[in-house]
């Protein structure tokens, strides 16, 4: 087996970080961006964009999108300036928490992809299920991929990931009912709270119902499933809670609604 010497491992390590510095030195980078910002009806469905600028020669990328799942529900995820890779893939095993990854190679492994500035390169269709009023981003984050982009040295190609925002359009409200005929809604009591506010409903069926609470930026801090029975009952929700004061969104879905109640936790 031939020996690399010290000195020719160091040439060997510099040349590949020349190389994989070619995009840092031409100036290169990638910006990803959402089409525009959306204002959408309540309970409607909704297709948004992800486009690019600068896409060249790129053999690679990951990203990772995230939204409030109180306000937004994902559906689907399509390919629009790219094909499905062999290796990689979507990765949605946390969109109920308003999150969901992609990775995707290039299908040459001598040259990487050249696409035209204001390319779509993938579209994510939602449902608006939050309240009129309501708006959130989506935002690109590190988990559960972390986003960047890549040459086939493979190096990182400098990106930048911009946000979007969607608002859910009509009078701000404080509910959203998706079936009144089958479960009937009274405001929280109290709300404002700082201690204990109860949610009080009544349901015409038994069901098993998932019970979330999140916070305005989407993240899960309660969760449990529950039978429950017909006929009007209520729910508590303590302070110990939740994490610290501020805004919250309780959602409760079942195989035939969905209802969500903006709930408020003030200092004491």
């Amino acid at each position: 087996m031939k020996k690399v010497t010290g000195s020719l491992m160091v040439l060997k390590l510099f040349i590949i970080f020349l190389i994989s510095s070619f995009s840092y030195l031409n100036g290169q980078t990638i910006s990803y961006y959402f089409e525009k910002d959306y204002v959408v009806e309540p309970d409607s469905t909704f297709t948004a964009s992800i486009q690019v600028d600068s896409f060249i020669d790129v053999g690679g990328l990951g990203m990772s999108i995230w939204w409030n799942p109180g306000i937004l529900e994902y559906q689907e995820f399509q390919y629009q300036g790219v094909e499905p890779s062999d290796i990689g893939g979507i990765n949605e095993q946390n969109v109920s928490d308003g999150r969901i990854g992609v990775i995707w190679l290039s299908p040459s492994a001598a040259e990487g992809l050249t696409l035209p500035d204001s390319t779509v390169l993938f579209s994510i269709v939602f449902k608006a299920i939050g309240l009129p009023g309501d708006t959130t981003s989506l935002s690109f984050y590190d988990a559960p991929v972390p986003s960047e982009s890549y040459n086939n040295v493979p190096a990182v190609i400098p990106s930048e990931f911009l946000k979007g925002f969607v608002q859910l359009s009509g009078n701000t409200s404080a509910e959203y009912n998706s079936a009144p005929e089958r479960i009937k809604l009274d405001p929280p009591t109290p709300n404002p709270f700082s201690e204990n506010t109860l949610i009080q409903f009544e349901l015409q069926q038994a069901t098993e119902a998932d019970i979330r609470i999140v916070d305005q930026l989407g993240r899960l801090v309660y969760n449990n499933r529950q039978f429950l029975p017909a006929g009007k009952q209520s729910l508590p929700v303590a302070r110990d809670m939740l994490p610290q004061a501020g805004t919250y969104y309780f959602l409760m879905q079942a195989k035939n609604f969905r209802v969500t109640q903006k709930l408020v936790l003030v200092d004491r």
